[in-house]
This record gives structure tokens, sequence and C-alpha cells, in this order.
């Protein structure tokens, strides 16, 4: 963060991402192209741009912008309906903005990644802990989305393309959810052996070796499954993906 700045929504009128599906999507609309009218009224904010879609929720709207390609800038103008989200009744056309990258001091650079890490690791816990629960209450199959090896190397595949900030950010929550679940009480992780270490020290006395042997071997067994749970999903995953 400290090296890139922090991620910041631009003011810019200029579109970051085109959701699939979406009016924007279907009418031609493409990352980089920048508003600049709606309805004949010109917006020189993204600010702007949005509270005349969000107000025109099912009502076509006429939207001029320019779009830059290798032979130049062009301005085109096209007529869409916004969709209407019924959480909060506006209209969408399924844009976002632009990201820029805001200078960051190194105290709050170390701050920031601090929080981020306690927040992304109670996530991770909240979202185990949730499937978990929910699989025991109504013993169904637990609903968990795991990537292993096929999945990871997958997701890198495509983040690579979107250059070496996306990729040591991946790099780094891969790293994190690693350490996380290293840290689980299961026989052969270090968390396991945290957690023996603290039996022998609350008994005062070494384990009895076949019981230690015993977990071990529970604990080998439970990591094999989740393994094989987490490439049974990759392969679904990359079916689904190769059918469509």
């Amino acid at each position: 963060m400290f090296y890139w700045g922090e991620p910041s929504p631009s003011n810019e009128p200029v579109i970051g991402e085109v959701v699939s599906g979406y009016p924007a999507q279907v009418s031609g609309f493409q990352k980089g192209d920048r508003i600049l009218a709606v309805n004949g009224k010109a917006v020189t904010t993204w600010e702007q741009a949005a509270d005349e879609i969000h107000k025109s929720p099912g009502k076509t709207l006429d939207i001029k912008y320019s779009h830059k390609s290798p032979t130049g800038e062009t301005q085109k103008s096209v007529a869409l309906v916004p969709k209407r989200d019924p959480r909060e009744n506006k209209g969408l056309i399924g844009i976002s903005p632009s990201i820029e990258m805001k200078p960051v001091p190194f105290k709050q650079s170390v701050k920031s990644a601090y929080d981020q890490c306690i927040n992304l690791s109670l996530l991770t816990v909240r979202y185990l802990g949730e499937a978990i629960k929910k699989s025991i209450v109504t013993r169904a199959k637990p609903e968990l989305e795991l990537a292993g090896p096929i999945g990871i190397v997958s997701v890198i595949a495509n983040v690579v393309k979107e250059g070496a900030q996306a990729m040591v950010s991946l790099i780094a929550i891969i790293s994190l959810n690693l350490g996380l679940f290293n840290l689980f009480p299961i026989p052969l992780l270090d968390g396991g052996h945290i957690f023996l270490y603290f039996l022998e020290g609350l008994y005062r006395k070494p384990l009895n070796k076949a019981a230690v042997r015993t977990a071990n071997i529970v604990g080998a067994t439970f990591l094999i499954m989740i393994f094989l749970f987490a490439t049974t999903q990759d392969l679904t995953r990359l079916k689904t993906t190769f059918w469509k």
C-alpha cells in the first residue's frame, strides 16, 4: 500500500468496469469511456452522471460519451433504459467508476495493512463458522467455496493479466489464508502442535504416544479430505466454464 498507494474511486466520469448483462454493456460501453452528457446535461464528475442515471429507472436516457481507440478519440451517443434497483428504487446501467491510487504515509500504510489482515482473517473465520454451523443445524452439505491447486492456478492466470499490483495483492491474500489455516488446532499443522503442547503443559507430562499418533492420522485424513473436496470443486467449476 505504501508503494502503490490506497485505491479510491475516482470522481472523474470515466468508466472503470462494465457489468455484463446490464444496459451499458449491451449498448457497447467499454472500460475507459468518458461520459460527457446525460439527456443533454453536461457532466464533469462521476457524481453528476450517477445522479442523472439513478433518478431515471425505467426511463430512456440519452448518454453522450467519448471512446478512445488506437485510431483516435471519437464521440458517441446512445439511448438506453436503466434497470430499476428494487432495494433502493434507483436506476442502474451497470457501470462503476475508475480507481485511482492515492499516496499513503508510511505509518498510515502500516496501520491500514494491519487492519486489512485482521478484517480478512475475521471474515474468513466467520465464513467458515457460518458454513459449519449451518451444516450442523440443517445437516446439509457444507456450502463452502474452496479452491485447490487447479483453482488457484486458474485465479493466478486471470490476475496476471491485471498487472503486478493485483498479483502482489493475490499473493498476500493467499499467504494470509494459508497462515491462518496453519494456526487451526488440527494435528500435523502448527496450530495442532501448539494445542498438543498446551495439553502437555496443562497435564504437566508428555502425552501418550499412541494418542498422538492417532491424532496425527486423524489430522492427515482430514487434510486429505479437504484437498479432495477443494479439487472436486475446482473440477466442477472448470467443467461448468468449459461447457458454457
